[in-house]
């Protein structure tokens, strides 16, 4: 069984920094983390973290200070991000807000 799991690249790996949801994971429910989110799977939710690519399904809001919506990648819901990468052929259905004042 796959979960979403933390990939720590810290030398004594006590901080996770990058937490993937799989491509055979189906979260329900709000997401948040510190550190970046990576999703394959699909999350029906809002999601919150420090950076948040997109490869997966996304039927939520996003925050992050930089979102990458990856050209596979479904997102249904707002974004707001201090950096936005949208590639070409990704689906985006809602509205962008920047965070920068």
């Amino acid at each position: 069984m796959h979960m979403a799991f933390p990939q720590s690249h810290h030398p004594d790996h006590s901080v996770p920094r990058v937490w993937t949801i799989d491509e055979r994971l189906t979260i329900q429910g709000d997401v948040s983390a510190k550190g970046e989110i990576h999703i394959e799977g699909e999350v029906a939710g809002n999601v919150t973290a420090d950076y948040v690519t997109i490869r997966g399904r996304l039927i939520g809001s996003v925050r992050a200070q930089g979102v990458t919506l990856h050209s596979n990648c479904y997102v249904a819901g707002d974004v707001y991000y201090h950096t936005l990468v949208i590639e070409p052929g990704a689906h985006f259905d809602g509205f962008s807000r920047s965070l920068v004042s």
